[in-house]
């Protein structure tokens, strides 16, 4: 018996040492690095400026090099799928992008858009968008609302609010998001004023569209008594699938270097990486009373 495990054991580190003998250092290459062209535009009836920026990705490896690589020679046309009007549009060096004032190109709302670029190689990138109908005042409803003072946690007085905010003429295949803001005596408070593409909400059914916010800001004035409000400040925001897969996919970076890599949504035909889509806003006073 003691022979038998004897001799177990010595076929055990025979084999223990010779394969360990084998073992040898690899050196793995990264994966191979294949630049593509990035095209980014949103276009919008409130903006200035028609613009589009084409630029390349960098490599996943190897030293970082801020600096961004524009292409300058492209060919970038735009046309209103809609009405048949199409424009060429010229590099602008001071922003490194190609535009086109919006006296010259008028963006419509409820038009559908193409765009085209074609790079110096000849390979040709499209894509294609809808600029949303434009959203009313008269569409927007406060439905209940409180601004109240409280003591935190620490003591300290604070205001608290709830509001119950509605849309009435939502437009289906779009995304509605308000930010808002509201003066208090003399003192301005600041509520949801920030792009969070989570808050956005899109028309399902026949029912109003409804955002329900709460929120606690400092009590500037120290006093801790109920708050008078008269007047909501509205900025409401609606844009395009493309522009809220765009935006939902860079807030999904929350800029862990372990975790997985975020996949930024594209809605380009061809060879490149990036997004056309469109958007809009309306501003407007909702009052509390």
């Amino acid at each position: 018996m003691m022979k038998r495990f004897f001799w177990i054991l010595g076929v055990f580190l025979f084999l223990t040492v010779t394969i360990s003998s084998c073992e040898m250092d690899a050196t793995v290459d990264p994966p191979a690095f294949i630049k593509k062209p990035v095209v980014v535009s949103y276009i919008s009836p409130k903006d200035s400026l028609v613009k589009v920026q084409i630029a390349y990705t960098q490599p996943y490896f190897g030293l970082y090099e801020p600096k961004t690589e524009y292409e300058k020679l492209a060919r970038v046309s735009i046309l209103d799928v809609t009405d048949g009007d199409s424009i060429l549009l010229a590099w602008r060096a001071q922003d490194s992008v190609y535009a086109v004032d919006s006296f010259a190109y008028k963006i419509q709302h409820a038009h559908k858009y193409r765009l085209l670029v074609v790079m110096p190689t000849g390979e040709q990138i499209k894509a294609f968008c809808t600029v949303p109908p434009a959203t009313l005042a008269l569409d927007w409803k406060v439905n209940s609302w409180s601004f109240k003072g409280d003591t935190n946690q620490f003591g300290e007085q604070v205001f608290r609010w709830n509001l119950t905010l509605e849309n009435q003429g939502a437009v289906a295949g779009y995304y509605y998001q308000p930010m808002f803001s509201f003066l208090e005596g003399m003192f301005f408070y600041e509520g949801r004023t920030w792009a969070d593409p989570g808050y956005s909400l899109q028309k399902q059914g026949n029912e109003p569209l409804q955002f329900i916010d709460r929120g606690i800001t400092w009590d500037m004035t120290g006093s801790g008594a109920t708050g008078k409000v008269e007047d909501l400040y509205l900025v409401a925001w609606i844009f395009d699938q493309p522009y809220q897969d765009y935006f939902r996919s860079q807030f999904s970076d929350d800029g862990n270097p372990f975790a997985e890599p975020t996949l930024l949504h594209s809605n380009l035909d061809g060879n490149a990486l990036g997004v056309f889509c469109a958007y809009d806003f309306a501003e407007m006073l909702l009052p509390l009373r």
